[in-house]
């Protein structure tokens, strides 16, 4: 290719603690011709070290860590200096080696000028007898020009000072040699040694000035009363004069939850002023008051309360004053205290009070009524004004004296006890059928033994199955009684429940295939035939996965782990989305997780022909190059070929390629290649990337077969 660009192979971008991925604007050919300074807040450079810091993946650089703000990053490009290309006497004359051997030293030009940019040089019209040749660097040494201007020395300090000229005071300067002098010169009194945080006057007096201002930090007054007039502190109107009682409050601790007093003239303390008191302080009426309090409408009434009303309302709550009352569970109702519950409160006792509510015996007791009743109740009941009989209507009391009558039905005999309070209830008889068949059931022995007949228990007449799928059948060995069975435990009838088994229909009925051995495939051998398990053969071929591009960065495939294979692909008219780049393949030795990029890990050849014969290669690569010149990204510019894998999982073996290419440019015209190359270093390598040097690869695809070799 041409190098065209002349933009300077060095290029700086500042931090911002974000920002991890820098495009690299000039060309380079390798990842290694490549260096990546970072320059932090105090300008120490670190030179970074690539795959650990950093990657290069087409023109971008992708650090691991982004540079803080305020750090620098310099990318720059340092070619290596060799000269690797070997024109062999009457051999062929490669033009595309022999221009990549004349981009190579155009990039070292064009970075040795770079570094001829940051170099000090002489003008243009210097004289070529002056000498720029540094001498031995000495401690404490300044270099300058010696007497002749021709060349630099290195001298002391006081040595390059030794002929300076003393400035004099008309001309600027301080006419002296010496910091007294200058001084003296220059008429600076001693008030100028002194530091400016600490100057001491020692004699003299200042007057004759202009009051300084307030906002020059002065009170602008030469009178303490004027001076607190212009700062607004005029005693009596800004500010308050010094009071006793005030500063008595001053003088107090404040705390949370309190409050200050006056203990006397000029003394004052505090007092504890809890939530609760300052909720009753900010009421406004007493009857406010009452209700912060939670006081009832009993703190307002003159009634008079009698000792029994004194313990009924000292009760804790209200099932003690329950208890005070004598009242059973009848009582517990919810109500408003009328004029006849203040009747009520003050009488003397439990049976007073009694007597107040118009109770009889039946109050004091505990229980659960309904209805009426009058006379005297013995102990805990349960009364029922309606008895219900399945099937037949409700018997319900007429009134309190209705009386229930249970009649005896046929063969039914009732017996009442008036001393235990029981009733019982006999049988007196029993109805039998006579033998005979009745339709599903035989009758025997005289009424006394019943069978269901053979074959009529259908399966409606069975209990509900437990579960959804379920099928009825008999899964323990020998016979016996109905299962439930699941469809897996069905189709084990067919034979052994072993893994990887196959059930086919055959002849006659259902049967299993038993499962094959690694490797086989499942072969029909048409109708009228049993489904067999059968062998790959050497040689063969089989598709496995087809990969397509659309913008895609790489095409990968993972999972080639057979050691006892060959692995093809297939290229279907690949389409860069840039121009000008080249296609490139790696491989991964941790399934598929990152993929080998560094410097020195590939090896390639390639060879093409397009109207003449050509070669390229790559030594210590990132990557192996596939096509044989670049590929571009306009119409039909496509590139189609086979690569070939092998020993990618072989253990103690280098995985190698062996591919042919073709592509077109955009006249059009064909272009063929073949490219071999092989992986630097012996591994398992179970993945691989195809991918373009720069930008993503705009469409194709890319099918993967496997060739078995025994």
């Amino acid at each position: 290719m041409t190098v065209s660009s002349t933009t300077t192979p060095r290029i700086q971008f500042n931090g911002n603690g974000s920002t991890v991925d820098f495009t690299i604007t000039y060309p380079f050919t390798s990842a290694s011709d490549i260096d990546v300074y970072l320059t932090d807040v105090d300008s120490v450079v670190t030179l970074l070290v690539y795959s650990t810091d950093y990657t290069i993946s087409g023109s971008t650089v992708t650090l691991n860590t982004a540079p803080d703000t305020g750090e620098v990053l310099t990318i720059l490009r340092t070619t290596n200096r060799t000269q690797l290309t070997d024109y062999i006497p009457n051999g062929s004359f490669s033009a595309e080696s022999h221009e990549a051997a004349l981009d190579k030293l155009t990039y070292i030009t064009q970075e040795l000028d770079e570094v001829v940019d940051r170099s000090l040089t002489l003008p243009i019209d210097a004289s070529p007898d002056i000498s720029t040749e540094l001498g031995t660097p000495g401690a404490l040494k300044v270099w300058r020009w010696n007497s002749d201007a021709t060349a630099i020395e290195f001298v002391s300090g006081a040595e390059a000072f030794a002929d300076a000229t003393v400035v004099p005071v008309a001309k600027g300067g301080t006419g002296a040699t010496t910091a007294s002098d200058a001084r003296t010169n220059l008429g600076v009194g001693s008030i100028a040694t002194q530091s400016s945080s600490s100057v001491t006057i020692t004699g003299g007096s200042i007057s004759g000035i202009t009051d300084l201002a307030v906002v020059d930090g002065g009170t602008g007054a030469s009178t303490a009363a004027d001076a607190r007039t212009n700062l607004g502190l005029v005693i009596g109107t800004d500010v308050q004069a010094h009071d006793a009682e005030l500063s008595a409050l001053a003088g107090l601790t404040s705390a949370a939850d309190k409050v200050p007093y006056f203990t006397g003239s000029g003394t004052a303390a505090t007092a504890d002023f809890t939530s609760f008191g300052r909720s009753l302080v900010d009421d406004a009426n007493a009857s406010a008051a009452r209700t912060t309090l939670g006081l009832g409408a009993l703190a307002t009434s003159s009634a008079t309360i009698t000792a029994f009303g004194e313990s009924l309302i000292d009760d804790a709550d209200a099932a003690t004053a329950r208890s005070t009352l004598g009242l059973g569970t009848l009582a517990t109702q919810s109500g408003t205290l009328s004029a006849f519950g203040g009747t009520l409160i003050d009488d003397a006792d439990a049976a007073t009070a009694r007597t107040t509510l118009g109770l009889g015996t039946l109050a004091t007791q505990s229980g659960t009524f309904s209805g009426t009743s009058s006379g005297t109740n013995t102990g805990d009941q349960n009364i029922f004004s309606t008895v219900a009989v399945s099937g037949q209507s409700d018997v319900v009391a007429d009134s309190t004296s209705d009386t229930l009558t249970l009649v005896a039905g046929t063969g039914i005999s009732i017996s009442t006890n008036a001393t235990t309070d029981a009733i019982t209830i006999s049988a007196t008889g029993g109805a039998t059928l006579s033998d005979g068949d009745y339709g599903d059931i035989t009758v025997s022995s005289s009424g006394t033994a019943f069978s269901i007949d053979n074959d009529v228990v259908t399966y409606a007449k069975m209990q509900n199955v437990s579960a959804t799928s379920r099928i009825l059948g008999r899964k323990t060995a020998a016979a016996g009684d109905t299962e439930e069975c699941t469809l897996s435990e069905v189709l084990d009838f067919v034979g052994s429940a072993a893994q990887g088994d196959i059930l086919y229909r055959g002849a006659s009925a259902w049967t299993r295939l038993g499962a094959g051995t690694s490797g086989q495939y499942l072969q029909t051998l048409g109708a009228g035939a049993n489904p067999a398990w059968g062998t790959v053969s050497a040689g063969s071929i089989t598709y496995v996965s087809t990969a397509t591009a659309s913008t895609s960065s790489s095409l990968d495939f993972t999972g080639l782990s057979d050691s006892n294979a060959v692995y093809m692909f297939v290229l279907e008219n690949l389409v860069p989305v840039t121009d000008s780049v080249n296609f490139l393949f790696r491989v991964s030795n941790d399934g598929g997780s990152t993929y080998v990029s560094s410097a020195s890990s590939y090896t390639w050849e390639s060879l093409r022909a397009a109207g003449a014969t050509a070669s390229a290669s790559g030594s210590a690569d990132t990557s192996i190059q596939l096509n044989g010149s670049s590929l571009g990204n306009s119409t039909n510019e496509q590139l189609s070929g086979i690569v070939y894998v092998y020993s990618n999982n072989a253990s103690g073996l280098i995985t190698h390629i062996y591919g042919q290419f073709f592509h077109l440019n955009a006249t059009p015209a064909l272009t063929i290649a073949t490219a071999t190359g092989y992986r630097a270093t012996a591994e398992t390598n179970t993945a691989v990337r195809f991918l373009m040097s720069s930008g993503n690869i705009a469409s194709g695809k890319i099918k993967l077969y496997k060739i078995l070799n025994s």
